[in-house]
């Protein structure tokens, strides 16, 4: 017969950290005598509901996940918020530990579908990926008046926080599927903030410089197939429009699938139907792109091309 308690007791354990008892677990989230959680992690006294909700929150667990019988097309996915105080570092964090658990795992490999600049190419360069953030705080803004970039301050836990996942990216095998407009939302950024005087002259220059050298790298890189680390990745170039970046991490004991929303945050989830349902898409994209990475050498030339002329154009 089905348990929820015992379920609970069988979560508690799994989500305990290693070399961690599970009792000091509950101990930080339950402060009461330790006698009395040792008794309920043997099943003796069950978990009341305020203690579950408190376990469920600490753990990140939904208490609908302890039905034995969830209601169908209900599913558990977690919103990653981004914000300057402290969200776009956590958002970093939480992709690096996406990564960090399939890092040598059997069967690691990450697919990511993007209809911009691959964040990964673009965290390489400190002024494009502060950009990023200045569009999305220009966005999201409670001030009166905008600000300008050269006003703008980037902490160094976010700049860390890029340089981790950057170098834990390398660690894994990747395929990647682009767009063949991949460079015009930027350009269309660019352009906007120049024009209500937010960019610089110098600043637009900058931007300009790095983004020819990230697509330089990009073109090295995508011609032999491997990055810097020696790690195999594929890059296909998408033949239809698409709207929506997601990225799906896999290895033999753990999936999860993660959506950009509303500009830098993130929807994630490790449900199977939904992770399911993201590779599937994603496989659905490769069928109608042209693989550039090593083979597609005239298709990858027309492409960069097109992609420099685009920035030439600023």
């Amino acid at each position: 017969m089905y348990n929820i308690n015992q379920e609970l007791i069988r979560i508690i354990k799994e989500k305990t950290p290693e070399g961690m008892n599970s009792v000091d677990l509950l101990y930080e989230i339950i402060p009461i005598r330790k006698e009395s959680l040792y008794r309920r992690l043997r099943g003796e006294m069950p978990f009341t509901l305020d203690e579950a909700t408190r376990i469920s929150v600490n753990l990140e667990v939904s208490l609908d996940d302890l039905l034995p019988h969830k209601s169908k097309n209900t599913y558990h996915i977690k919103m990653i918020k981004s914000d300057l105080e402290g969200g776009y570092t956590m958002t970093m964090r939480y992709l690096y530990e996406i990564l960090n658990t399939i890092t040598n795992d059997q069967g690691a490999c990450v697919y990511s579908a993007t209809n911009n600049i691959p964040l990964n190419s673009l965290l390489k360069y400190s002024t494009l990926s502060k950009f990023r953030i200045f569009t999305h705080n220009y966005q999201y803004r409670k001030e009166t008046l905008p600000q300008k970039m050269s006003d703008f301050a980037i902490s160094p836990e976010i700049r860390e926080s890029e340089i981790s996942y950057i170098n834990k990216i390398q660690q894994v095998p990747v395929n990647y599927i682009w767009t063949k407009n991949m460079m015009q939302p930027f350009i269309v950024d660019v352009r906007y903030f120049s024009e209500i005087g937010l960019l610089s002259k110098e600043e637009v220059q900058e931007l300009k410089d790095e983004a020819l050298s990230l697509l330089n790298d990009m073109e090295q890189d995508s011609s032999s197939g491997k990055m810097e680390s020696g790690f195999p990745f594929t890059i296909y170039l998408s033949n239809n429009l698409f709207d929506n970046n997601c990225l799906y991490a896999e290895s033999d004991s753990f999936r999860s699938c993660s959506v950009k929303a509303f500009g830098i945050n993130l929807y994630s989830s490790t449900e199977p139907d939904l992770c399911d349902s993201t590779k599937e898409w994603i496989m659905s994209l490769m069928k109608y792109s042209v693989l550039i990475s090593k083979s597609g050498i005239v298709e990858r030339v027309h492409f960069f091309k097109q992609q420099r002329s685009l920035i030439e154009s600023l």
